[in-house]
Parts: structure tokens; sequence; C-alpha cells
């Protein structure tokens, strides 16, 4: 069985994963768009039915802490 594969980017990296399904969380040095834009990427990929999501980290500091516990959360970590 294939499984349907998308990649959550920083908006500085997403044409470096050409012929895959990305999507921008948003630029990397602003985690305030990052953070509001984290779960509406996460529906549009469920929407589409993808399965596995690669998701690029963000510093772990300050915001950056909370968005990543909310990607772990979602992994099912």
């Amino acid at each position: 069985m294939l499984s349907c594969l998308g990649i959550m980017a920083k908006e500085e990296n997403k044409d470096k994963y050409d012929g895959f399904n990305v999507k921008s969380l948003g630029p990397g040095d602003d985690l305030t768009i990052c953070a509001a834009n984290l779960f509406s990427v996460l529906r549009e990929f469920d929407k589409e039915g993808v399965d596995i999501i690669i998701a690029e980290s963000v510093k772990e500091e300050g915001l950056g802490l909370a968005i990543m516990d909310r990607l772990r959360k979602a992994s099912g970590e």
C-alpha cells in the first residue's frame, strides 16, 4: 500500500522539495506566523488524504517550544 506523503516546510525551504506535496508553515524567522498556520496546514493535509507528514523543525525557544510540542502531539508521540 502506498502512503500519501506531505511535507510541512518553512517558507524559505519549500522549493527544495521539488516533486512533493509541500505546504509552507511560514517564514522560519517569524514563529508567530508559523504558529498561526500550523493547524490550517495540518487540516489541509488531512483533507487531501495525506497520512505521512514530514515537518521541518523550528528552534525550540519561546513560541518554537509550543510549535514543536503541538507537532509532537499530532504525531502521536
